[in-house]
């Protein structure tokens, strides 16, 4: 079976000391895919996943040149 899903990247929102991950229900970032919480160091990072074709370093460093 051939996997035909995108590369998948990791988008940043926020970095905080605090986030309520429940906070976050039903919100969406980039490209539609939903908000979660990353916890790490006593930081709270708030990311989402995001298609690299659309949202990868080549799709951005052109959008960024017009």
């Amino acid at each position: 079976m051939a996997d035909n899903r995108q590369p998948a990247g990791v988008w940043l929102h926020a970095v905080t000391r605090d986030a309520d991950p429940c906070g976050l229900d039903g919100l969406t970032g980039i490209g539609g895919c939903a908000v979660r919480t990353v916890q790490a160091g006593g930081l709270v990072a708030v990311v989402s996943s995001v298609d690299l074709a659309q949202f990868g370093e080549e799709p951005c460093a052109a959008t960024s040149k017009t």
